[in-house]
């Protein structure tokens, strides 16, 4: 395994309250990236986080871990090149810290179910089939089965659970489903799936859990990939990412939606080949490659006074996202609340505050006033819609999904 740079006394400092808690029967949850790893353990019934964190830089010579508790984080550097070294590395830690800790299931992020309308057990015959799509979604797919193979191994008795990010819009109306394609194709189960539904999954579950759902709320879930959901009496009603997660709204280095044209032109005319055409959607386009300086929003903001691409990149932005919130609420005939989720959604003001602006016609109203998340931006006595900022809990998601699978 490649060198760790950090130690696990810090991680026993903020892991020795949960010690006791982690020698009964608990959850661990794996959500993994290219370039990131980010994991929990949760109580057997999914109710309590016990402990999380994340691996990020991954394959990078700046790597960080950080372990959170509810009252500390700790962030160390690290040097590994491969997510599964990241695994190995996160196990041997908590088993330094919490020995007894038994786990009895594994929750798996899947990304893409390929129209399954429920989560699933990763039983041999499942995993063989995701493995014979693996080739449709290869940014996710391939390295998401590696970290199952090798959690099986780690944990032959646990149950392992694939958790679908596309299960959450299984119920979408045929008219948002289907693409402008011969029924030959959508037959053939070239379908709109969506993406992102464990994060609106959470964040559903914690309006929920306040009261009554609202009728009509429209999730602008902005990460690295970005999306927006239409969600009608507690269900997906329609959704920006399609087939793959590389459509829709603009995102950090993915194009979303493009004139079919372009790509053509560019394999016909150009020579780009098909491996070299599914790079440059998914990993040269989008912020990045409009500013031609940064995927990461938060240099776009800083350099834009100065920088016409950083500028043009976040005008970009700004305008696809607006566009796709206006055109969820005509989907849903209205909007009763607005969410802004993922790392940006929680942490950037400016870009709430734009894209608010945009939307002013709707009747969405920008208090341009400071907010902690969770908390309403404006009350129903400032504006008909209410807008929220609230932290999805993709972790906690999983392990309430693997709970139900092993309480059958």
């Amino acid at each position: 395994m490649d060198e760790i740079l950090a130690s696990h006394a810090p991680w026993s400092r903020v892991a020795k309250c949960y010690t006791a808690s982690m020698s009964t029967p608990v959850l661990l949850t794996l959500n993994g990236g290219s370039s990131s790893i980010k994991f929990s353990f949760q109580s057997s019934d999914g109710a309590r986080t016990l402990l999380r964190g994340r691996y990020e830089g991954i394959g990078t010579d700046h790597g960080t871990v950080v372990l959170l508790s509810e009252n500390e984080e700790q962030e160390e550097l690290f040097h590994t090149s491969h997510p599964l070294s990241a695994l190995a590395d996160m196990l041997t830690r908590v088993k330094g810290v919490c020995p007894d800790a038994l786990i009895v299931g594994v929750g798996h992020r899947i990304v893409h179910g390929f129209g399954r309308g429920d989560h699933a057990v990763l039983t041999t015959e499942l995993r063989q089939d995701l493995r014979k799509h693996a080739h449709i979604d290869p940014e996710h797919l391939p390295l998401e089965l590696d970290l199952v193979h090798d959690a099986l191994g780690r944990f032959p008795d646990a149950v392992h659970v694939a958790c679908f990010d596309t299960v959450f819009h299984a119920q979408m109306p045929m008219m948002h489903r289907r693409l402008p394609l011969p029924a030959r194709f959508h037959d053939a189960g070239i379908v709109k799936y969506g993406f992102h539904g464990l994060s609106c999954a959470s964040i559903l579950h914690t309006l929920s859990s306040e009261g009554p759902l609202p009728l009509r709320i429209v999730i602008a879930h902005l990460g690295s990939g970005a999306s927006v959901t239409a969600v009608l009496r507690g269900v997906s009603h329609d959704t920006t990412m399609g087939y793959t997660p590389t459509g829709g709204i603009l995102m950090s280095s993915r194009t979303g939606d493009m004139d079919p044209g372009t790509i053509l032109t560019l394999i016909e005319d150009a020579g780009v080949s098909v491996a070299d055409m599914r790079h440059l959607v998914n990993h040269e386009s989008g912020l990045l490659g409009i500013s031609g300086l940064s995927p990461d929003m938060r240099t776009l903001l800083a350099m834009e006074a100065r920088h016409a691409g950083a500028r043009l990149a976040v005008e970009m932005f700004v305008d696809s996202l607006a566009k796709a919130v206006a055109a969820s609420v005509v989907s849903l005939g209205g909007v009763d609340m607005m969410v802004f989720a993922g790392g940006m959604g929680e942490h950037s003001s400016i870009i709430r505050s734009r894209v608010l602006a945009r939307l002013h016609v709707l009747g969405i109203e920008d208090p341009s006033t400071p907010h902690l998340n969770q908390e309403d931006v404006h009350r129903p006595s400032q504006s008909p819609v209410a807008v929220r900022v609230i932290a999805t809990d993709e972790e906690a998601e999983m392990a309430r999904i693997v709970a139900r699978f092993i309480s059958l």
